[in-house]
């Protein structure tokens, strides 16, 4: 995404300054602060950390610079980003599809991980792909549905669902 900024930027002669917040919120924060001594016109904010949205919008109507949030929305800011329960419904049809080409159907377990750092925007995808995954595929029985914490990362995603006793099982992340 940053390289799609920088090739967009160039195109129309604006200055860029990307910066990384390293999935860290405090770092997010600490970039925050350096954007506004830079005196920026506008500022780019993505960043996984809902709890800190409010905050760096804070940070910035207080320095007068508009801002745009990109996935997770920030008061008082642009929102560029995807309804994400419809998200997760075609992304739970698309998984029933794989279940009945691939598995005949057999789905009797879910393995949801989770990440908790980006807040209900992102779990609404979980949500809507537990609702589409029957529009497409029944489960025998009850669907059992287990929930571990992923962290948001692939490392820790793979981790957890190497952990975990039912194989196979439909895996769904956010």
């Amino acid at each position: 995404m940053t390289q799609g900024f920088i090739e967009a930027a160039q195109k129309v002669a604006v200055e860029l300054r990307p910066l990384d917040n390293e999935y860290d919120s405090a770092k997010a924060i600490e970039n925050a602060r350096w954007v506004i001594k830079q005196r920026v016109d506008f500022a780019i904010e993505c960043q996984r950390h809902a709890k800190i949205a409010p905050v760096l919008a804070e940070m910035f109507a207080k320095a007068r610079i508009p801002a745009l949030a990109i996935d997770i929305p920030q008061p008082g800011a642009l929102f560029f980003g995807v309804n994400n329960y419809s998200t997760g419904l075609m992304l739970g049809e698309a998984a029933g599809s794989f279940v009945l080409n691939e598995w005949a159907g057999r789905l009797d377990q879910v393995l949801v991980l989770e990440a908790f750092a980006p807040g209900i925007h992102l779990h609404a995808r979980i949500t809507g792909c537990l609702d589409g995954l029957p529009r497409t595929v029944a489960a025998s029985g009850a669907l059992r549905v287990g929930r571990r914490d992923g962290r948001g990362t692939e490392e820790d995603r793979y981790h957890a669902a190497q952990k975990f006793p039912a194989k196979p099982i439909l895996v769904c992340a956010c």
